[in-house]
């Protein structure tokens, strides 16, 4: 049972590459979203 309906929408994440962020955006995309991930890197 899928209580999130996504379908049709577009959900940005930040800090999606890890972690909880990916765990929220692999729930959004099987929600149906299409999900665009933003990351920081640092430089060293």
């Amino acid at each position: 049972m899928n209580l999130l309906d996504m379908k049709g929408r577009h959900a940005v994440i930040t800090g999606g590459a890890t972690g909880l962020g990916f765990a929220i955006a692999q729930r959004m995309l099987a929600s149906g979203a299409r999900v665009t991930i933003g990351i920081a890197m640092r430089r060293a």
